[in-house]
């Protein structure tokens, strides 16, 4: 499938003459269309995300650079431990390239402030603790075993020095837990923010039925709660620190269909019981480090 599609119209379906209205490019197309086959759906998702995906496993070192000069994939991580370290790099390039609405929303709430001003949330960018990035730029953020994913960071006034947001009235860290499961939320999510573990987790995902994971979190809280096992408080903390994307304002079907892709890249191309060596035809020198401060495609 070429990177674009030709639009046309034919007057008799026999008739070899075709009149071309215009061409557009594949990413532009709906790949939850109904008429859309699954091949077609894939190469739609294709154009759209797999230069991200690559530029995502850079930033988290499941990506890297082989002896002849090629992207190479290597990962023993099962498929749900993969997809929350893309998504904590598909999460901070999404708040740094909409800082103003999905990062403010973000920065707000893990930093428990509202209403910031323009001008105090443009200091501002987010990092990922864990990235490769991090730890070339702000090695003293470089924390790949933190509870927090993503932090905010700003330079400290009349100096070069980074540091990270604080939690309104606290020497706490502000910062953000990714979680990509549509499963075991208890153990995953509830138990770790009732222990005081994650102050604040997105976790991005629905589940097959379509219940996404956040209203999982939420419904097992309000059981714990009708049982007697946790408090109201408690019940209303678990509710107030955990949140889907669309309530920071992103499209859950863009995160669905990132994650149908890089599902569909991963299952297809890595076997989770070896270690897996994939080249992926792609050189380093065709990504830069964009104004997110993340590596993209150019």
């Amino acid at each position: 499938m070429t990177d674009y599609v030709v639009i046309s119209t034919v007057e008799r379906e026999q008739d070899p003459a075709s009149e071309v209205l215009f061409t557009v490019p594949v990413q532009l197309l709906d790949p939850s269309h109904p008429q859309v086959s699954p091949e077609a759906r894939i190469e739609i998702l294709r154009a759209r995300y797999h230069q991200q995906m690559i530029a995502d496993g850079i930033e988290t070192g499941h990506f890297a650079m082989d002896a002849n000069g090629q992207l190479s994939c290597r990962t023993r991580l099962p498929l749900p431990s993969f997809l929350g370290f893309m998504f904590e790099a598909f999460l901070v390039n999404a708040f740094n390239t909409r800082m103003s609405s999905v990062g403010r929303a973000a920065f707000e709430w893990c930093s428990n402030r509202e209403r910031t001003r323009d001008e105090y949330i443009k200091q501002f960018k987010a990092v990922g603790t864990g990235f490769i990035s991090t730890s070339n730029v702000h090695p003293h953020l470089h924390a790949p075993q933190s509870n927090l994913d993503i932090v905010f960071v700003r330079k400290r006034p009349n100096t070069e020095i980074s540091e990270p947001a604080l939690v309104l009235g606290t020497t706490l860290t502000a910062g953000i837990q990714v979680k990509a499961i549509r499963g075991n939320e208890r153990q995953e999510i509830v138990d770790p923010i009732l222990a005081g573990s994650y102050s604040r987790v997105i976790t991005v995902l629905d589940h097959e039925d379509g219940i996404h994971s956040r209203n999982v979190c939420v419904r097992i809280a309000q059981e714990l709660y009708r049982q007697g096992t946790i408090t109201l408080d408690q019940m209303h903390i678990v509710e107030r620190s955990v949140l889907s994307p669309e309530m920071i304002g992103l499209d859950q079907r863009e995160i669905n269909d990132y994650y149908q892709y890089v599902s569909y890249w991963y299952q297809g191309r890595a076997n989770t019981d070896q270690l897996v060596s994939l080249a992926l035809g792609m050189e380093v020198k065709s990504f830069k480090y964009g104004p997110s401060g993340l590596l993209v495609p150019v």
